[in-house]
């Protein structure tokens, strides 16, 4: 099929070191580039919004390596092997890295070098950028922030162009299609028939569906508590754009039921909120770690 999709650059990328090593090689080798990207990537944005590298190798280590899938959609950053979804996150933990130190440019470029590997990834996880900027934005600072905003999609649009312009298209094409009374058909056949896992709320694996709601439930009211040495401001507010965008992709999936809303299935954003749960967890635990004990990562 020589159809545009979402997987057609990331066959590019695979398809480069392939020409002149083994293919399980090139794929073995871009699968542990991706790891170690994601690895120091999450590291490099937990400590950003901790300013505790223990805290930051102890979240690296539950949310990649230690703790099951428990996100909502069947998602995770880090999978048992390559996918495009894996090659995303390992460019998008940098766009997340690079918002909370102010850079507008390197969000954007990460952000859309992401959506070429993934479309769904970069978009979400732009959206979610978008968000927390405009929620964190002060009134007699507006100016500044409409600047950030248009450096950083402004960047982000022209990265992510080559993915983007071929997928809109076909998804045109296919409202078109399916304008005359299809729509319904064609919601029931992607997301109730072919993948109710990634779209349906009550299709979700139950157990870690208990995991996760028990996790954001208990999670805010441990940090409570403790009050763990973190960005609460930044935390509020992307806590609060996945929330809204969740509550939207269950309107749209279960309520009344929306085929674009379900094609971008926006539940798995809570696989950016997986690590930053774990954060306030950990980071509350470490209160009652003896200051010197944290001096060896230092």
């Amino acid at each position: 099929d020589s159809q545009f999709s979402v997987r057609t650059l990331v066959a590019y990328v695979v398809a480069l070191p392939a020409a002149v090593l083994p293919l399980p090689v090139a794929v073995g080798l871009i699968y542990l580039t991706a790891w170690f990207s994601i690895a120091y990537g999450l590291f490099c944005y937990i400590q950003g919004l901790t300013d505790n590298p223990l805290t930051a190798v102890l979240v690296c280590g539950a949310a990649l390596v230690v703790t099951p899938f428990w996100t909502l959609g069947g998602n995770d950053m880090i999978h048992s092997q390559f996918t495009p979804s894996m090659g995303a996150w390992a460019l998008a933990v940098w766009g997340l890295f690079h918002h909370i130190e102010d850079r507008p440019f390197r969000t954007g470029l990460f952000l859309g070098l992401a959506t070429l590997m993934q479309a769904l990834v970069g978009l979400q996880v732009c959206m979610l950028v978008c968000g927390v900027t405009l929620l964190g934005a002060r009134r007699d600072q507006w100016k500044q922030t409409l600047r950030f905003l248009a450096i950083l999609l402004g960047t982000y649009a022209i990265t992510a162009l080559p993915a983007l312009g071929p997928l809109f298209a076909q998804q045109f094409a296919a409202m078109q299609s399916s304008s005359g009374g299809g729509a319904e058909q064609m919601f029931y056949i992607m997301a109730a028939f072919r993948n109710p896992h990634h779209y349906l709320y009550h299709s979700f694996d139950e157990g870690r569906r208990f995991i996760f709601l028990v996790m954001a439930g208990i999670t805010p009211l441990i940090w409570l508590i403790f009050r763990p040495d973190t960005a609460h401001r930044y935390l509020l507010r992307m806590f609060a754009v996945i929330l809204v965008v969740c509550a939207l992709a269950y309107v749209g999936t279960e309520v009344v039921p929306v085929l674009p809303i379900a094609k971008l299935q926006l539940f798995k954003t809570t696989v950016v909120a997986k690590p930053l749960l774990l954060m306030l967890l950990i980071g509350s635990v470490l209160v009652l770690v003896p200051e010197r004990t944290e001096r060896w990562v230092e």
